[in-house]
């Protein structure tokens, strides 16, 4: 037995010992949801641990070449971010993204690109009542949303959302590079402030990338629309004040682009 055909096997074995311990911490998840819809609220303590179990299989499943279940428990995640709130509505959308999980695990093989791309899209997504916003019809409309994890991006989130928007976040440049390069969404959503990069220097990324320079940038910023640091942005870019001028800006630029029919 060569070297290589023993490493291969190795492989192979450990996949399936992953596939088999995923099935159980599946079960685990489907017991947590069930024991919730029986409570009357108050459990923070089981959801908690089902999001550990969730973030877990989202770090190993492209280890084992399931890169869509990890997408789509990084949907789940940005799901629970988007939600107002978690009851039993919720939880049914949490058991979808569950159940599209088990059936990748259960065909043994990632899916292609294009069944990816379908699996992803027929996920529920966390929205309010849009005609709060607007009394027009909203298109199918998805965005990725730039920003580092915190409060303020839960709260630009959830009023993404509430216009009834597919939200996907990312928390640096890089990774929103990866994560519109792979799913192409309708608009980027950027903060000027990122670890890795500027807000700015992102639009000129994807201005200068053919595939996305197409795509609709919304930048968020706390300058004034007259601050020299926003007068390099390609052509095309839409700058949101936050604060007191975030709702406004972000419904003129919304119906600006036309997402709304």
């Amino acid at each position: 037995m060569t070297k290589k055909t023993s490493f291969e096997e190795a492989m192979v074995r450990f996949r399936l010992e992953f596939i088999e311990n995923s099935g159980d911490r599946l079960d685990e998840i489907d017991a947590q949801i069930n024991r919730m819809h029986e409570m009357d609220g108050g459990f923070e303590g089981l959801f908690l641990e089902l999001q550990r179990s969730v973030h877990t299989l989202k770090g190993s499943a492209g280890s084992y070449g399931f890169p869509t279940i990890s997408a789509i428990a990084h949907g789940l995640e940005d799901y629970i971010e988007t939600a107002e709130t978690i009851g039993r509505k919720e939880l049914g959308d949490v058991q979808a993204f569950v159940d599209a999980i088990r059936r990748i695990f259960e065909s043994g093989d990632d899916p292609s690109d294009v069944e990816a791309a379908a699996i992803l899209k027929a996920l529920p997504h966390a929205a309010a009542d849009v005609a709060t916003i607007s009394k027009q019809t909203v298109k199918d409309v998805s965005v990725v949303l730039v920003m580092p994890l915190s409060v303020q991006r839960k709260i630009i989130a959830g009023e993404l959302a509430s216009c009834g928007f597919r939200v996907a976040m990312a928390e640096t440049g890089v990774a929103a590079i990866a994560k519109v390069m792979s799913g192409h969404p309708n608009m980027i959503v950027a903060s000027f402030e990122l670890k890795d990069m500027t807000g700015g220097e992102l639009a000129h990324v994807f201005a200068a990338i053919e595939a996305t320079r197409k795509h609709h940038f919304m930048l968020m910023t706390s300058f004034e629309l007259d601050d020299p640091r926003l007068g390099s942005l390609p052509e095309g870019t839409a700058v949101v004040r936050k604060g007191v001028h975030f709702a406004k800006d972000l419904m003129e630029t919304l119906v600006g682009w036309g997402v709304f029919g």
